[in-house]
């Protein structure tokens, strides 16, 4: 006899699949949330584990990751699911030196390790560069080339400008002759001169020459061959920069003169300021200038003036700079004795901010110089009076010191490319290399050097050099190779 069942029981029954299925559908589906927000199950107790993700990534890759020291099992590059809370990470790689940090993930969030580059534990510097003759050398911006002075081999009066490519180790197709006059210079040939490459800007190159006590320049465009500007001479004390390729900034205690009149083009404005300190624009349009209780912006092309902000706070500045951080220009102040405020150009423009005491991000005893900014413009530096290094992270609002070992003075300071590491040049013929919170700092032992040229990617050096050159007139560039010496 066939058994049968009330209604609301079979109904019951022919519902049981499918709430099964929408069961299974909800499981998942919450493991897939937990699982895209970071979070895992523990399947022996239920419990939720929070995670986070942390990006690793070296230069060069293929280095062993280690986490809380017990190895990962991966290399880089990697994408790592950890549980939230303190992690120590280490790369280890044949050759190279460990790199590690500290870090604290938080649950759903992510953690870029940033882009290390790892040095090598032995590395030696070698004669990387041999130019004949040269005068005087420097490093053209955003480019692995040298812009190159050397002496005319075929006239006494000229000096020949060439741009050396690094990676191809050879000069490029440009080249000019730039003819010296030397009436004024009281000196009987150009060997006698001190040359400097003061400035190099939008294709065109500012060169001083000392005699003594002169104080000449002359301005080459880096475009078209042999052309060349007049010959200046300025007072001592003078500064120039370079605003455009064929315009020029000249400035004293009293007045800044711009003048145009590079290259057969008769422009000249005279801007008459007793000021506090100046800093161009990042693209060289305009100079802020702060004076009394005002800081003013100038149009470099037409003179005309603007007033950002009148306050008697401005009377503590001891200096001004300005750097660029993601495509908006940054003004840094520097209040005597109490810190350092940066701002944006545009709060100036539009809200007018206070200046109060609250804005100083960083109460430090840094020096007037403001070194220079990392390449993605994240990071700037200054030198500190106790001898260290300061990095303002400008995107996090955070400052930290680099201190180069004890005795030591530091010559200069550079960026290596785009993996936010600083590299410093000391007294005592050492460099180093550290991150930009000076942590993981490399020390190597190079030769003396007077000029810095940093860091070329397709040659893994580190370039520096003296000035004066060797018996058979060549100027030796050494690098310091960041591949392990075999």
């Amino acid at each position: 006899m066939t058994k049968k069942y009330n209604k609301p029981v079979s109904i019951f029954l022919q519902l049981v699949p499918f709430l099964t299925v929408a069961s299974a559908v909800a499981v998942v589906s919450v493991l897939v949330f937990l699982s895209l927000k970071g979070y895992d199950i523990n399947r022996s107790t239920g419990e939720v584990i929070k995670n986070g993700l942390v990006v690793v990534d070296s230069e060069p890759d293929g280095a062993n990751i280690v986490i809380d020291n017990l190895p990962e099992g991966e290399t880089t590059k990697s994408n790592l699911t950890l549980p939230e809370g303190k992690h120590s990470v280490s790369l280890l790689k044949e050759g190279y030196r460990e790199w590690q940090k500290e870090i604290n993930l938080v649950a759903s969030n992510v953690v870029n390790l940033g882009y290390p580059r790892l040095m090598p534990e032995n590395s030696v510097s070698a004669p990387t560069l041999l130019i004949n003759k040269a005068a005087a050398i420097k490093r053209m911006p955003e480019q692995d080339k040298i812009l190159v002075i050397s002496f005319s081999p075929s006239s006494d009066d000229k000096i020949i400008l060439q741009r050396y490519d690094v990676n191809d180790g050879k000069y490029d197709d440009w080249q000019s002759s730039i003819e010296i006059s030397l009436d004024s210079l009281e000196v009987e040939e150009l060997a006698d001169l001190s040359f400097e490459i003061v400035d190099i800007y939008n294709d065109s190159s500012l060169i001083e020459f000392k005699s003594d006590d002169s104080n000449d320049y002359i301005v080459a465009r880096l475009t078209n061959i042999n052309e060349v500007s007049d010959q200046y001479s300025l007072e001592s004390g003078s500064n120039i920069q370079l605003t455009g390729a064929d315009s020029m900034l000249v400035s004293s205690d009293s007045q800044f003169t711009h003048t145009s009149q590079l290259f057969g083009k008769p422009i000249n404005t005279v801007f008459k300021q007793k000021a506090i300190d100046y800093a161009l624009t990042s693209d060289r349009s305009a100079i802020l200038v702060a004076h009394s209780s005002d800081l003013v912006s100038i149009d470099i092309s037409s003179g005309e003036e603007s007033k950002l902000i009148t306050t008697a706070r401005l009377i503590d500045i001891e200096f001004l700079d300005v750097v660029e951080h993601d495509g908006k220009d940054v003004v840094i102040l520097y209040f005597y004795d109490q810190g350092v405020a940066s701002y944006y150009l545009s709060e100036f423009i539009s809200t007018e901010p206070s200046l109060d005491s609250e804005s100083i991000f960083m109460k430090s005893n840094v020096d007037w110089e403001l070194v220079n900014s990392s390449p993605n413009g994240r990071f700037i530096t200054w030198l500190d009076r106790a001898g260290g290094i300061v990095s303002y992270d400008l995107e996090n609002n955070e400052f930290y010191t680099v201190e180069p070992s004890a005795g030591s003075v530091v010559d200069g300071v550079q960026w290596l490319d785009k993996f936010n590491m600083i590299i410093t040049f000391s007294s005592n013929n050492e460099l180093y290399v550290s991150d930009y919170d000076g942590k993981n700092q490399y020390n190597f032992t190079i030769e003396p050097s007077d000029i810095n040229l940093g860091y070329f990617k397709d040659t893994n050096n580190i370039l520096y050099s003296k000035i004066e050159l060797n018996s058979d007139g060549q100027h030796v560039i050494l690098g310091l190779d960041l591949e392990p010496a075999s």
